[in-house]
């Protein structure tokens, strides 16, 4: 979980304020598991990507819909997809421009 604070400047990176971990690999229900999409259900991960409201934004390798699904990457990369755009949903909201 990311949260983005109004009023932070600077590279998207720099709206982190909080974030939570978590070792699924010791998670005696999860025990290890990824994502991974169902026959027929290739819109999945996409869908999962709709923010709420625009302030409150999902990224995690189960959004990723790029090829990198169930991966470190695909994590990774959707932190920083996700940081971009609750940096401009915070600007928007502060210069009411968008």
């Amino acid at each position: 979980m990311i949260v983005v604070g109004a009023g932070a400047a600077g590279l998207a990176p720099a709206l982190r304020i909080a974030g939570v971990t978590h070792d699924w690999s010791t998670d005696p229900f999860a025990c290890g598991a990824y994502s991974y999409v169902a026959a027929g259900a290739g819109a999945a991960r996409a869908a999962l990507q709709d923010s709420v409201d625009e302030t409150l934004f999902f990224a995690g390798e189960a959004t990723a819909s790029d090829g990198q699904g169930g991966t470190v990457s695909g994590a990774l990369a959707t932190e920083m997809r996700e940081l971009a755009v609750a940096e401009r949903a915070v600007t928007c909201a502060e210069s009411a421009s968008c």
